[in-house]
């Protein structure tokens, strides 16, 4: 659901779905790279 929405450009979307990720995957590297790559953006926005 993370991916979806931040190819749809809705960012706090994505962002609320990476941390629904973490908590049920807490060590996944893969979510953490995205979650972090998709608060970056929130800078740019």
């Amino acid at each position: 659901m993370g991916n979806a929405y931040y190819k749809l450009n809705k960012i706090a979307e994505s962002i609320y779905y990476y941390e629904k990720a973490l908590l049920l995957a807490p060590n996944d590297q893969e979510i953490k790279t995205n979650l972090s790559y998709a608060q970056n953006m929130t800078w740019t926005l």
